[in-house]
C-alpha cells in the first residue's frame, strides 16, 4: 500500500504494531473498523470526527441514544474481513483504525493510512472478556470511563479507559497509595501497566479482585461504625502530603477552591436549565427561591473556609468505592486524588451514602434522619481526627455538598423532572435547617 497523497501539514504516527507512517495534521475524519475503538472514540470525545464506523456500533441502542448522529454515518465494515471498500473510500477518512485482518484489507485495497491495533493492550492483555461498567460526565453525553474484564500475562485483570473533563492522574495516584500503604486491612488493586495520555485521559490495567463484593449504599446503621473504622485506617495510611506537582487550582486557599468548584457547577446547571427552558418553557430551579439560598450558602462557606486548610485525600472515599474479599477491603477509583478543603471528605461520605443514594421519595422528616445519624457517627471519630470547631466545619461542608448536589448532580443531569423537583425540595429544607 502506498498512502494517498497528503496535502498540507503532516505528522508521523506509530501504531500498536510499531508501524510508522504519515497522516494529515490535524486528523479531521476517522474511520473506526473494529474492536473497542468505537467506545474509545466517545471516551476521548472525538465522536464528531467519525466519518465511518462498524455496523455493530451503528446498531448499538446505547450509542444511538447517546449520539443520534451515528445512524447517518456509513457502516462499511460488517464482520471481521468483510469491508465495503467503495463505501469506505467515499467516506474519505484521513485515517482508518482497525485490527489486523480489517487493517490489512484497507492497506492492500486502498491508499488510506491505517493504524493497526495489536491483539493486546500493553503487551499482555490477551483477552478482553466483556465490558463491565461505563460512566458519563453528568448529562453532557461524554463518556468518562469504560471498564473491561480481561486477562493480563495469565492473570485476571481489569482494563480501565478514562477521559474525565476534570484533571486526573488515576493510575499514578493508585500506585503512590500502594507504595506507601502499610495497612493489612485496606488495600488497593495492583496496577500492572498504565499510560497517562493527557491530564484528563489514559488507561490502566490492574488486578481483578476475584469474588469481590462492593459495599452498598445507603449503609445500614449497624454497618456505619465498621465503615468509619475503615475510614480511620485509610487516613492513617494515605499519604498526608501531595505525591505530585499540584494543579493550578489546588494552590488556591480553601475558600477560593470551593468558589472555583461551585462556579463550575453553576455553569453546568445554567446550561442545562437553559436547554430545559427552551423545550418546556419552565426551568426546574426557580431563581426566586434558589438565589437567596445560594447567596446565604456562599456567605457561610466564605466565612468558615477562610480559616481552613487544604487536605490531600482520595477524593471519593465512600462505601461504593470499596470492595470486600476474604476479610480484606479494596479501595478503588483514585482519579480524584487531590487537595480538598478540610471537612470535604466527611461531607462527601454523607453525600455519597445518603443524599444521592437514599430513597428520594421519603418524607423530609424521615430522609433527614440519615444525615444527622451520620453526623453523630462523625462526632464519635472526631476524638481521633481532632478537627477543631467540628460542628461549624461540618455545617459549612454540608452546605457546599448540597450546592454541588443541586447544581451538578441534579440540575445538570437528565433525571426526570419529577425526581429533580422532589430531590431539590428535600435539599432546600435541609438548607433552611442548616442556614
Amino acid at each position: 500500500n502506498k498512502n494517498k497523497e497528503l496535502k498540507g501539514k503532516t505528522r508521523s504516527v506509530t501504531d500498536m504494531k510499531g508501524r510508522t507512517f504519515e497522516v494529515v495534521d490535524p486528523i479531521q475524519r476517522i474511520a473506526l473498523l473494529g474492536g473497542p475503538t468505537g467506545q474509545i472514540a466517545f471516551i476521548l470525545g472525538v465522536q464528531d470526527n467519525l466519518c465511518a464506523v462498524t455496523n455493530t456500533l451503528k446498531m448499538s441502542s446505547l450509542v444511538r441514544e447517546m449520539y443520534p448522529k451515528i445512524k447517518d454515518l456509513p457502516g462499511p465494515r460488517t464482520t471481521s474481513g468483510s469491508i465495503n471498500i467503495e463505501e469506505l473510500i467515499k467516506s474519505n477518512p484521513d485515517i482508518a483504525v482497525a485490527g489486523d485482518i480489517d487493517g490489512n484489507i484497507v492497506l492492500e485495497k486502498t491508499r488510506i493510512p491505517a493504524a493497526l491495533l495489536s491483539d493486546s493492550m500493553g503487551a499482555g492483555l490477551v483477552d478482553i472478556k466483556k465490558e463491565i461498567r461505563r460512566s458519563f460526565y453528568y448529562a453532557t453525553g461524554q463518556m468518562k470511563s469504560l471498564i473491561y474484564e480481561g486477562v493480563y500475562q495469565g492473570k485476571e485483570a481489569v482494563l480501565k479507559l478514562y477521559n474525565d473533563p476534570r484533571l486526573t492522574d488515576d493510575p499514578v495516584a493508585q500506585n503512590n497509595f500502594n507504595e506507601k500503604n502499610k495497612s493489612k486491612i485496606l488495600l488497593a488493586p495492583q496496577v500492572f501497566r498504565y499510560e497517562v495520555v493527557s491530564p484528563q485521559s489514559g488507561w490502566l490495567i490492574m488486578e481483578k479482585v476475584a469474588g469481590e463484593r462492593m459495599l452498598q449504599s445507603p449503609l445500614p446503621p449497624e454497618k456505619r461504625a465498621n465503615f468509619l473504622k475503615l475510614y480511620l485506617e485509610y487516613r492513617k495510611n494515605f499519604p498526608s502530603k501531595p505525591t505530585r506537582l499540584l494543579f493550578l487550582a489546588e494552590n488556591l486557599p480553601a475558600v477560593e477552591f470551593n468558589h472555583y468548584r461551585i462556579a463550575r457547577w453553576l455553569q453546568l446547571a445554567n446550561d442545562k436549565e437553559a436547554e430545559i427552558t427552551l423545550k418546556e418553557g419552565k426551568p426546574v430551579l426557580a431563581a426566586k427561591k434558589f438565589t437567596p439560598l445560594f447567596e446565604k450558602s456562599i456567605s457561610i462557606i466564605r466565612k468558615e473556609f477562610a480559616r481552613r486548610k487544604m487536605v490531600w485525600c482520595h477524593g471519593l472515599f465512600s462505601p461504593y468505592k470499596i470492595m470486600k474479599k476474604d476479610g480484606h477491603y479494596y479501595l478503588f477509583d483514585f482519579g480524584h486524588t487531590k487537595l480538598y478543603p478540610e471537612g470535604y471528605e466527611l461531607a462527601f461520605i454523607i453525600w455519597a451514602d445518603w443524599v444521592m443514594s437514599a430513597n428520594w421519595q421519603l418524607s423530609y422528616r424521615k430522609w433527614r434522619e440519615g444525615i444527622f445519624e451520620w453526623l453523630k457517627e462523625f462526632e464519635k471519630i472526631n476524638k481521633k481526627l481532632k478537627i477543631r470547631n467540628f460542628k461549624s466545619l461540618m455545617r459549612a461542608s454540608l452546605v457546599e455538598r448540597i450546592m454541588g448536589a443541586i447544581l451538578a448532580d441534579i440540575c445538570a443531569t437528565d433525571r426526570p423532572r419529577k425526581e429533580k423537583e422532589k430531590r431539590i425540595s428535600l435539599l432546600y429544607k435541609l438548607l433552611d435547617e442548616l442556614l
